[in-house]
């Protein structure tokens, strides 16, 4: 039997169902052997997950995964071993946070413009963590009974060109890796044929990046070869995960999409070539 890994969920401290501690379980018992926690814009869940996963005897790698944008395309960023201390980045997460909860109001004014009201408190409900998003909004209009379910609420009133929509201004890419950098981690390229332009690797290999995810559940085994081509031309480094969210997403079930632990250990390897850089 292999050791497996899955570096790339999210907690209740973004737009996951589930606490820090209970994902962590999970991986457990699905016999992983390290896990990530890469929530959108935030570290507030890092030191609980540290805690909890010394406790449960698995390997925790800290993560983040920055929303960005580069030449009107958006891009998830993730950043591996960051340290949650680094000032820099607990700076530019409350910053960040503090955006999407002023995107949050616009997108209810909007939604009152158009008869489907919601109070910022609607929202709260759902809101267990420090990270507001698009889902959050979606649950509050599904128990008002606006939309049937949460993709109804993308779909009619709160994606890209819907009449809710408000923009996220966010961090650019190269801001996003070069504070991964600062915070002590190395930049990954999340899910790169669900989000972004491979014409622009370019720019992001000038900027430092240092791996691509290659593994994840939506690529198909084309895209697969292909970005497998592209880490092994530019010296990248392979990563993997499930991109979990929790009950009642299409990534229930921790352990089921299986990435090899020796992706974690050349991800070592790079880190301590960056460190000696």
């Amino acid at each position: 039997m292999g050791k497996f890994i899955d570096l790339h969920t999210h907690s209740d401290y973004s737009d996951g169902t589930d606490r820090p501690g209970r994902i962590l379980s999970k991986a457990v018992r699905a016999g992983l052997s390290a896990i990530a926690i890469t929530d959108h814009d935030s570290i507030a869940g890092q030191q609980e997950a540290i805690e909890i996963a010394e406790g449960l005897g698995i390997e925790y790698i800290t993560g983040i995964e920055f929303s960005t944008k580069h030449n009107r395309t958006k891009y998830h960023i993730l950043g591996y071993f960051i340290e949650p201390g680094n000032q820099q980045l607990i700076a530019t997460e409350k910053s960040l946070l503090e955006q999407r909860m002023e995107r949050g109001r616009k997108m209810l004014e909007k939604l009152a413009n158009i008869r489907k009201p919601l109070e910022f408190d609607d929202v709260l409900t759902f809101f267990t963590g420090n990270s507001l998003t698009r889902l959050h909004i979606a649950k509050a209009m599904v128990k008002r009974g606006y939309v049937r379910n949460v993709q109804e609420a993308f779909d009619k009133y709160i994606a890209k060109g819907k009449p809710a929509y408000v923009p996220r201004k966010g961090l650019y890419t190269k801001e996003a890796i070069k504070l991964i950098h600062q915070a002590g981690g190395i930049a990954v390229w999340a899910h790169p044929f669900i989000m972004g332009k491979l014409s622009h690797l370019p720019d992001l290999l000038s900027w430092g990046l240092d791996g691509i995810e290659v593994y994840y559940p939506k690529h198909s085994p084309e895209n697969v070869k292909i970005l497998e081509k592209y880490a092994d031309k530019y010296g990248l480094v392979k990563t993997g995960g499930s991109d979990y969210h929790g009950k009642g997403t299409d990534m229930e079930e921790i352990g089921k999409f299986k990435v090899p632990y020796s992706l974690l250990e050349a991800m070592k390897e790079r880190l301590r070539y960056t460190q000696r850089r």
